[in-house]
């Protein structure tokens, strides 16, 4: 029970959570009723076990969850103008449509993809409103991609809306997204002005190009993808070998590329006069981190940590003791709210679980045995982490594409620490890319990692039986997974904390 009131916001987010899914399940009405009754008795029932005012709880509770079911009726409430409503008269020939850009331009073999986000359309000779986001699909020229096409870009765009059927996962993904149609984009035109992620995109483009220049072509795409987010230019078969060899996750930007910007801009203040002021240097440090989250597109894995980082700095300067847990469900609360669809987000999902297994169990492992050599220690801690980040995705990774990695601990091995000591240089390459010399050596420095990084992930991927573990797992499946994982971590805990021997089956079973 410590644990649970040491943690309230684990029982806020749970809330959150459950309240989100049986809306999900039930639809808007009987749903979000039930919803919201049933879980604000969950929190009556948490109350009473916790020794806490019940009723006060319950209230609370019951305001809470139907303030979700709100949030969650207004995200997927459509508009009478919503593309949804339109008609087959109407979808039956081509439209003529004002939209905003608000995803990275990718591209197949065939056509150039982003998703949309619709204003107005052209109907007898009038712009009407329609709103709705879509995926557009542009046709490829000269194999080239256009550069004028980012996030917060504005367009008039003639082409064909279709409906997405409702059939496999990619397309449920996008649905529970709030996405139902795409557009075949047969001509388009820009128009002036933007969204308030253009300079952002703008700047993220320039320093895209700037690597280009002082990188050679064989590893810039790469490079564009651990320090700018830019996954448009990585092949389709660099991206399996990442996933066969179980280190996909360092494509993604997350919170160790803050925390490493943090790092270097801290020792930077060093040498400043106000290095030594607490305020300005967080302050100053949580700006560069949101402005570094935005001009690598707000992704929900990036936002994550920049929540994380806020919380920890208000609670270390204001002298109170912090709970990773704590902080980790806060956060998780805060940014669901904010949009109720990233609940369905892949990045998300992963992102939170990765770490809150390295909070939870990747403490318990360090707990469970500690060297007492300093090799041996980080040796060790390396392998807790990523034992506890493997093993806290597993239901994810398993329920979205099925392919468990073999050698995911010998790839984390090696190149989890290089990418600690690649990401200071890549950084500071990008501050500092313009200084005759430092700029040079950076490069080299930054050249000769990530080619070593290419080479020992297509080995990892070479190895016999990569990939020949293959499970998809349902949904009531990977929740069932999740709740064992949890509770053998509870139990590991409960053991690591009073060496009870006899608990021991317990986790076994749990586990099992």
């Amino acid at each position: 029970m410590r644990f649970w009131q040491q943690n309230p916001f684990v029982v806020i987010g749970l809330l959150v959570m459950g309240t989100l899914l049986l809306a999900d399940v039930w639809g808007n009405g009987f749903g979000l009723a039930a919803a919201t009754g049933g879980l604000a008795l969950v929190g009556g029932v948490l109350g009473w076990l916790l020794q806490q005012r019940g009723w006060y709880v319950v209230a609370v509770g019951a305001l809470l969850c139907a303030a979700v079911a709100g949030l969650y009726g207004i995200a997927y409430h459509t508009r009478p103008d919503n593309v949804m409503h339109l008609g087959e008269d109407v979808l039956s020939a081509p439209l003529t449509m004002q939209a905003e850009q608000t995803r990275e331009l990718r591209k197949t073999r065939f056509a150039y993809y982003t998703w949309v986000q619709l204003h107005t359309r052209l109907a007898d000779g009038t712009w009407q409103p329609l709103s709705g986001e879509v995926v557009a699909y542009l046709p490829r020229a000269a194999g080239q991609q256009p550069d004028d096409w980012l996030v917060g870009s504005r367009w008039v765009m003639t082409g064909r809306l279709t409906a997405l059927p409702d059939t496999n996962g990619y397309q449920q993904y996008l649905h529970r997204k709030g996405i139902t149609h795409k557009l075949q984009v047969r001509s388009f035109q820009s128009l002036p002005g933007g969204g308030m992620m253009l300079p952002f995109a703008r700047t993220q483009n320039k320093l895209a190009h700037k690597l280009d220049d002082v990188l050679p072509a064989e590893v810039a795409p790469l490079g564009r993808a651990l320090l700018l987010g830019q996954q448009s230019d990585l092949n389709r078969e660099l991206r399996e070998q990442f996933a066969l060899s179980g280190v996909a996750h360092i494509l993604a930007l997350s919170g160790h590329h803050l925390s490493m910007l943090a790092l270097l801009v801290g020792w930077l203040l060093r040498f400043l006069p106000m290095g030594k002021w607490l305020w300005p240097q967080r302050v100053l440090i949580l700006g560069l981190m949101i402005f570094y989250a935005a001009v690598t597109g707000f992704s929900p894995s990036v936002v994550r940590a920049v929540f994380m980082a806020a919380a920890l700095m208000l609670g270390y300067s204001l002298l109170r003791p912090v709970s990773m847990v704590n902080v980790i469900a806060f956060c998780f609360t805060v940014q669901v709210l904010t949009d109720v669809r990233l609940l369905y987000s892949m990045s998300l999902q992963l992102s939170y679980a990765a770490v809150f297994g390295l909070v939870t169990l990747g403490d318990a492992l360090n707990r469970l045995f500690a060297p007492r050599y300093w090799l041996v220690r980080h040796g060790w801690g390396l392998i807790a982490a990523s034992l506890a980040a493997q093993v806290a995705t597993l239901p994810l990774v398993l329920l979205h594409f099925g392919d468990f990695p073999l050698y995911f601990l010998l790839a984390n091995l090696v190149l989890l620490p290089l990418l600690v000591l690649l990401m200071p240089v890549g950084l500071a390459l990008l501050l500092f890319f313009w200084l005759p010399g430092v700029g040079e050596v950076l490069a080299w420095c930054f050249t000769q990692g990530i080619v070593f990084m290419q080479a020992f992930t297509v080995w990892v991927a070479s190895l016999p039986g990569t990939g020949a573990l293959q499970l998809h797992l349902t949904e009531p499946q990977a929740w069932l997974l999740a709740l064992a994982l949890a509770a053998g971590t509870a139990v590991l805990w409960r053991w690591i904390q009073r060496r009870q021997t006899g608990q021991m089956p317990v986790l076994a079973g749990a586990v099992v």
